[in-house]
């Protein structure tokens, strides 16, 4: 039973005088935000449905004038107020509210309570405006015309809006009487900004330079410098990479080479955010095209449905999954709103041998002869035709239909739906013919394509979408502060911000106005005081606010792996790549280009065979690539698409990419067995022996260790460790918690 079909507010519940310090704004909106606009809410946002029980809670005069049953809230009386006591109603209860997604927490409650015993007052909220809001676009002084999309902005500055986010932070730690957090020291900086920037930790040469350097603004200084690093293009790569999986998918014939480089391209280039996810969601063409690799976002996914639920998880943060088989049953999207956004991409699919009436023109006649005569050179025929013809064909017809078992009484199996998004405003589409008219014609037919998936791009990245920059700065936030600015990386709503709103405004005003320039997103996080604060070790008990900070993260396994590099070599990045790198298929393609139908005929029977064409032209590709460096010094990013080769990247966590956000942060016994008895695989002519090496003492030999591994010198209390072999203290300090995460 919904919470507010038994609710209604008291009329007075605004006349009673404040007696407490809470701020509704910043205390109680978010919580009515997350947990009751999503039922309780603006009837627009909610695609026309009513608010349970007649009651909106998203304005003082919504709940001022109440629900269908009653007063909810009586000022100054928590006991005697309904609300109140139905979301402190027993967790198995059938009335406990919320009635949709988790209950509340006990400080949540304890606020609600405070609040209404204060006399419920609203301070200066004045309605949902001050709410997150479909089409509102943040308090960025960014204008934005009444048409169309298109930010204006003036030029950005990162140092003010450093220091607005930083003064933001601040305010809320005074009304909340705690304490700010300790500036790290420079040893501590150099360390994090180089894993969380690059995705390793300092060489011993690196660190020594920044800590030698006497500038005032020398923090300042080595962002920008590392921002703009080849150490920088292959961390962020990684990132990329898992959030979009890049994975082979060999019975599709699907290699992700050429959109691994695509994706590597695009850091390079520093391409816009924004632009980057439009690019994908509308990419179409041929596969394995050089500079075409977008196109490998779809051949990632076999299910088109499929495709379209992780999209919107991956790029809005939103969980619609449930939708695709029925209605959500702890949201309101119904199968048919699951159905209706799935009709922009309608039709597009992966097809990897040639077009029908090429075929039947070109090959089919080949084909049979080579597949009676050797089932080898036929296998070779069909693999290089289809490296010259594999595509994403289909740019959305704008229609779908219901699914043969669609059980609900709003519609009937393979019902036509035109396409609709689940909020906002509808992109204009132009289609060729009407609802009416695809209704008599067959079931499988879903109308001619009107490039309805560009529409769906648009409204995806547009400035009018609050999700895309909310789900961006979550993501972005999680990754180098270790939280959750507004919620599950996965398990964002429309109505929530997080618990504090404000920041997330401000965070996703700085991404809006850097036009989603991720550098200038990154450095104005990497210069604040919040950022270059201690890390906070999360405990059962936190604090009331802890975005003030940083929390102690375990290094992922890209970090920890790379991070050996800091140790073998002065120059960790020497490979990671500056140019577009080639591949068998990429190479391959080339090449067919250029290949007319008899040749095709004689590479098959007169080529390397099958078992080595792959081989042939991996070998091929690789001499146009020229000199990569020994494998032992590649950064796993350059491992691209053969990820899975780095088998000790893979042992310590690394995401499979099967699923979005899986990589394995949490220790397990292979990886604790790994690191304390497997190879070390430190040369003995590596840096760090090297290093040790041209030591005076034995003290100057200790702090090297010190340095390079842990990134800071030896305690005092440390020192009587100098007396064990240093082989055996690099081991430990390798196996230390301080090495294993970021402080």
């Amino acid at each position: 039973m919904m919470l507010l079909s038994l609710l209604a507010t008291s009329t007075n519940a605004q006349e009673m005088p404040a007696v407490n310090a809470l701020n509704f704004k910043k205390d109680i909106l978010p919580i009515f935000a997350d947990s009751c606009f999503g039922c309780h809410g603006d009837p627009a946002r909610r695609k026309g449905k009513e608010p349970g029980g007649g009651l909106r809670l998203d304005s003082p005069e919504s709940i001022s004038h109440g629900g269908d049953a009653g007063p909810a809230i009586v000022a100054g009386k928590p006991d005697d107020s309904l609300l109140y006591q139905l979301i402190t109603l027993p967790e198995d209860d059938d009335e406990v509210m919320p009635a949709k997604g988790d209950l509340l927490t006990r400080d949540q409650i304890a606020l609600v309570r405070k609040w209404i015993e204060g006399g419920a007052d609203f301070g200066t909220w004045k309605g949902d405006g001050n709410a997150p809001s479909i089409d509102k676009v943040t308090e960025m002084e960014i204008s934005q015309a009444p048409e169309g999309d298109e930010m204006v902005t003036g030029p950005v500055d990162p140092d003010t809006l450093t220091r607005e986010i930083d003064q933001l932070v601040g305010d809320e730690l005074n009304r909340l009487g705690q304490t700010p957090r300790p500036e790290i020291d420079d040893y501590t900086f150099c360390r994090r900004i180089y894993i969380d920037a690059i995705g390793r930790i300092p060489t011993i040469d690196e660190l020594n330079r920044f800590i030698e350097d006497d500038q005032s603004d020398k923090r300042a200084s080595l962002i920008d410098k590392l921002l703009n690093s080849k150490g920088y293009n292959s961390h962020w790569y990684n990132y990329w990479a898992d959030l979009l999986r890049v994975k082979n998918v060999g019975d599709e014939l699907h290699h992700a080479g050429n959109f691994s480089e695509w994706i590597k391209d695009a850091v390079r280039r520093n391409k816009p955010y924004d632009q980057m996810v439009h690019e994908l969601v509308n990419a179409s063409g041929k596969l394995y095209k050089p500079g075409n690799g977008a196109t490998g976002f779809y051949a990632r996914e076999k299910m088109p449905l499929d495709h379209l639920a992780n999209s919107v998880k991956t790029f809005m943060g939103m969980s619609i999954e449930c939708a695709q088989c029925h209605d959500h049953p702890y949201e309101d999207w119904t199968q048919q709103d699951f159905y209706k956004l799935a009709a922009f991409s309608s039709r597009t699919h992966l097809r990897v041998d040639p077009l029908p009436a090429d075929e039947k023109k070109f090959y089919a006649k080949d084909r049979s002869i080579l597949k009676q005569k050797s089932f080898d050179e036929w296998i070779v025929y069909r693999e290089s035709l289809r490296v010259k013809h594999a595509a994403i064909y289909g740019n959305g017809t704008g229609f779908m239909r219901l699914p043969h078992d669609y059980q609900y009484d709003d519609g009937k199996p393979h019902e036509v739906l035109a396409a609709d998004v689940l909020f906002g405003n509808l992109p204009e589409l132009s289609y060729s013919i009407t609802k009416e008219k695809l209704e008599k014609l067959p079931k499988r037919n879903f109308g001619p394509e009107i490039n309805s998936r560009k529409s769906l791009a648009d409204w995806m990245t547009s400035a009018r979408n609050p999700m895309f920059a909310k789900a961006t700065v979550n993501r972005l936030w999680h990754r180098i502060m270790g939280t959750e600015l507004v919620g599950q990386l996965g398990g964002l709503t429309l109505e929530g911000m997080g618990n504090h709103p404000a920041l997330t405004e401000k965070l996703m005003a700085c991404l809006k106005a850097s036009k989603y320039d991720t550098k200038i997103f990154l450095k104005i996080i990497f210069n604040s005081r919040i950022y270059q604060s201690k890390a906070l070790a999360l405990t059962a008990s936190p604090p009331a606010y802890f975005l003030d900070g940083p929390v102690v993260r375990r290094l992922s396994s890209e970090v920890l792996v790379d991070s050996f590099l800091s140790l073998k070599t002065e120059t960790p990045d020497k490979f990671v790549a500056t140019e577009f790198r080639w591949d068998g298929f990429t190479n391959f393609y080339e090449k067919s280009q250029k290949m007319k139908v008899e040749d095709f005929v004689r590479y098959s029977i007169k080529g390397p065979g099958r078992g080595k064409f792959q081989q042939r032209e991996e070998r091929e590709a690789a001499q146009r690539n020229g000199d990569m460096g020994p494998r032992e010094l590649w950064r796993v990013s350059t491992f691209g698409r053969d990820y899975g080769q780095h088998r000790v990247a893979m042992l310590m966590g690394k995401s499979n990419r099967e699923l979005i956000d899986s990589a394995n942060l949490e220790p397990d016994i292979p990886q604790v067995l790994f690191m304390m008895n497997g190879p070390l695989t430190i040369p003995k002519d590596g840096l760090i022996y090297r290093k040790m090496n041209s030591a005076g003492n034995r003290e100057e030999k200790m702090a090297i260790l010190w340095k390079s591994i842990l990134g800071r010198l030896p305690k005092k209390s440390e020192k009587a460790l100098f007396k064990h072999e240093p082989d055996d203290l690099m081991w430990a300090l390798l196996n230390s918690n301080e090495f294993r995460f970021i402080r």
